[in-house]
């Protein structure tokens, strides 16, 4: 069994910050997109929402898209933020054991 240390690759729990700057990243994305804020507000993003990052770094469609559901966001504000994250406390158990 694998035992968990502080550099362990797991999952973390992010939060969108529509207002923010983001520098080279958008000078990429402008391809895109006029802004990476608009982009993101397209596809259902909000201020302010919460999702995880795999231990590569990566997203995982699935579990964002539940993140990002109606049924998610029309839990109160505290219940989202504690569901979600058990739902990465649960996946990184997952992890470990795996």
């Amino acid at each position: 069994m694998m035992v968990a240390t502080d550099d362990s690759p797991c999952r973390q729990v992010h939060r969108f910050n529509l207002a923010r700057s983001f520098g080279e990243l958008a000078v990429l994305l402008s391809g895109f997109a006029l802004d990476l804020s608009s982009w993101a507000k397209a596809r259902g993003v909000r201020d302010g929402q919460r999702f995880l990052l795999g231990p590569d770094g990566r997203t995982d469609l699935r579990v964002n898209a539940c993140l990002g559901s109606a049924k998610w966001r029309n839990l109160k504000e505290r219940s989202q933020r504690d569901d979600t994250y058990s739902v990465g406390v649960w996946l990184n158990l997952l992890l470990v054991l795996a």
